[in-house]
């Protein structure tokens, strides 16, 4: 009897055989260049770091999409369009906004040309997580403070104030300003939790996109990135207020990296309420089964969720193998 080989046989995935591995660098490349301009941008360790998770995304996203091989024509077109993005990146000067902003919506035009041709309805999803990569934040916190930011002010300036009463400090309300024994703070719109939320809903926008969620738990995650940002904001208001006397102290909750202190918080406790709605993740079990004096692959053909591996299920007893059946395999 021929003993099996040492390790199965290994294939490449199928995005490897269809020739995206070469799109993939391509794209993971692009994304590099376009979080160095973010950089020289912004110079904002968190908006690089979102906007990383973005391209990580529309990464994944496209390697799951089936390609259509694009005739010569679109080809050179898309080929052309990656050697002017590159081009115009390095010889435009860092302080340009404009082209931070449209540089993913044509790099990712560019990459669909290489990978569908002209039939871009493929890449529908991939569009939507780019969207984000091009609306300037500051603009939708100006148009956010226009429509509601007088009354989200006040709410903050309230709860704050709930927050140091209930801490043992002595304070009055008189609209958005809390005043204490040792001075008083206004609470300004960008000390809300508006700022805070859209980073959040930025996050949210990006599950939604990215893994199947029902229409109730897309509502509970949109809720939840709400009550997130407005009580971590309402906290980082309460702390401030207590040390309004230091100077030093007040500086670093108020713009240093105290205030980034709450805003990792809050990303990573919504990140740890978001991953309770991932979807079960199938494995396919296969045990290295003795028969005879030669060992064999059984598959079990059993496929079970990560969940019920990690929950301390154990699998089903296998059954006494007969030694008549030298065929068992893959």
């Amino acid at each position: 009897m021929q003993r099996p080989p040492l390790l199965p046989e290994f294939t490449f995935p199928g995005w490897a055989d269809r020739g995206l591995l070469g799109l993939v660098g391509t794209a993971g490349s692009l994304a590099c260049l376009h979080l160095v301009l973010t950089w020289r941008l912004f110079h904002r360790t968190d908006q690089v770091a979102l906007n990383g998770l973005f391209w990580l995304a529309i990464l994944g996203l496209l390697v799951q999409i089936p390609r259509t091989r694009p005739d010569l024509k679109t080809r050179l077109i898309g080929l052309a369009l990656l050697g002017w993005l590159v081009g115009q990146s390095v010889t435009l000067p860092g302080e340009t906004t404009w082209w931070v902003r449209l540089f993913p919506a044509l790099a990712v035009f560019s990459l669909g040309l290489l990978h569908s041709g002209v039939r871009l309805r493929k890449l529908s999803r991939v569009g939507l997580l780019v969207l984000p990569l091009m609306v300037p934040r500051g603009l939708v916190e100006q148009g956010l403070e226009l429509v509601i930011g007088p009354p989200v002010q006040l709410l903050t300036a309230q709860v704050a104030r709930v927050m140091l009463h209930y801490a043992g400090f002595e304070t009055t309300q008189q609209h958005t300003v809390i005043r204490l024994n040792q001075g008083a703070v206004e609470v300004l719109f960008h000390c809300t939790g508006v700022p805070l939320l859209i980073v959040l809903g930025q996050l949210a926008f990006l599950f939604l996109i990215v893994f199947p969620v029902s229409r109730r738990g897309q509502v509970t995650i949109i809720a939840v990135a709400g009550a997130i940002a407005f009580c971590f904001s309402s906290l980082r208001v309460a702390v401030m207020a207590g040390v309004v006397a230091s100077p030093t102290a007040f500086a670093y909750w108020h713009g240093g990296q105290g205030s980034q202190i709450f805003s990792t918080g809050a990303i990573v406790l919504f990140g740890w309420f978001c991953q309770r709605f991932l979807p079960g993740i199938e494995v396919h079990r296969v045990v290295l089964h003795p028969v005879g004096n030669d060992s064999q692959y059984r598959d079990l053909g059993q496929a079970e969720t990560l969940g019920s591996l990690t929950k301390g299920h154990r699998p089903p007893p296998l059954a006494k193998p007969s030694h008549q059946d030298d065929s068992i395999g893959f």
